[in-house]
């Protein structure tokens, strides 16, 4: 008897977790049916172009608010279909913990989207961020409107639920639980990863990018977004400045040896990006020349990566106004302690266990 339960108990968890993706994450077919809660919603959540604002605001809390309906729907319906003890006031099983849980979440998410929709959706995150650009929000809800229409504006549907619109003024960035609204004359972009896969069409090659979008003069968080790029055949990328130094930088100072580290977990990070752990010490390891000033020894601990240091040591040759082509030759300063140093002072940390 206690076998069947327990079987009976892990099919209903089983249908409501591929219930659960599925309502989440609809498949194409289903989106293209309008079987979808964006769909069921539509009378409240209205059309795009009168309102893109007000629009993508109720589209958030709508399927913000449906995750959270959702478990308590799931289960009533399988106490009308299928099981009429799901619901319990004392729970003897996994199915009915959840069940009993799941009213307090639909309670709470029914109190969730009434709030924002009495507050006009004020206190959602993208709004706060407009906010920044100019505190009346009605005024800046009609700018953004007028633009989102416009015939010139360049879109790109990145997938079912995210797509781009960049006008004039705003580059604009739709995703499945948020928005992020930014001034195109503000933004900055920085590619993050890149990955090649092959086109089930032509079988050629294809790229996508993971781009970083940051607000220059403006407080509001980054954010990511993936899209694919195309490059003609008679386009040539070529590398900036930076980029070019900062390789060939790297490659000089391998040659240079590793610089023994005795406990990896004392390294912090880059004090220069944050974003990568020191990698590189200087220490100096250059003969004598009577051609510049002599190289002193660095006594400061691991505290750059080595493409910080090498814009360091490039803006250093470029303030010297010294020729590119005898950057790598040139000399700067510790930027922590001005110890003079050189490309053959600068070594990679030794990690053990690391190549």
């Amino acid at each position: 008897m206690n076998g069947g339960s327990e079987i009976s108990t892990g099919f209903e968890i089983f249908v409501f977790i591929l219930s659960m993706i599925i309502a989440i994450f609809p498949p194409a077919a289903f989106v293209n049916e309008g079987l979808t809660v964006e769909s069921l919603f539509n009378f409240y959540i209205g059309p795009a172009a009168a309102d893109p604002i007000g629009h993508n605001c109720r589209k958030i809390v709508v399927r913000r608010a449906s995750i959270g309906c959702f478990p308590f729907v799931f289960f009533l319906a399988m106490q009308l279909f299928y099981d009429p003890t799901i619901f319990a006031v004392i729970p003897t099983n996994i199915a009915q913990c959840v069940s009993l849980a799941s009213i307090f979440g639909f309670v709470g998410s029914l109190s969730y989207a009434y709030y924002h929709h009495h507050t006009r959706f004020e206190q959602l995150e993208p709004i706060k961020n407009l906010k920044k650009y100019s505190p009346n929000i009605d005024e800046m809800k009609a700018r953004i409107a007028v633009e989102y229409v416009n015939f010139d504006n360049y879109t790109s549907a990145l997938s079912a639920y995210c797509h781009l619109v960049i006008s004039d003024s705003w580059f604009m960035h739709f995703d499945r639980f948020t928005f992020h609204i930014v001034n195109s004359a503000d933004v900055q972009f920085t590619v993050v990863h890149c990955s090649n896969f092959k086109s089930s069409i032509d079988g050629g090659e294809r790229q996508n990018y993971t781009i970083r979008a940051k607000a220059g003069s403006i407080d509001i968080p980054d954010f990511h977004f993936r899209t694919r790029v195309d490059v003609a055949r008679d386009v040539i990328l070529h590398q900036s400045t930076d980029e070019l130094f900062e390789n060939v930088f790297r490659d000089e100072i391998v040659q240079n040896g590793n610089h023994p580290i005795g406990d990896p977990d004392s390294l912090e990070e880059c004090i220069g990006c944050y974003q990568r752990p020191a990698d590189v010490k200087i220490s100096k390891a250059c003969p004598p020349s009577q051609d510049r000033q002599p190289c002193r020894d660095c006594f400061c601990p691991p505290r750059w990566c080595a493409s910080c240091l090498a814009r360091v040591f490039m803006a250093k040759q470029a303030a010297a106004q010294i020729p590119k082509e005898r950057w790598m030759s040139g000399q700067a300063d510790c930027p922590t302690c001005r110890a003079t140093f050189c490309v053959l002072d600068v070594h990679f940390l030794a990690i053990p266990g690391q190549d």
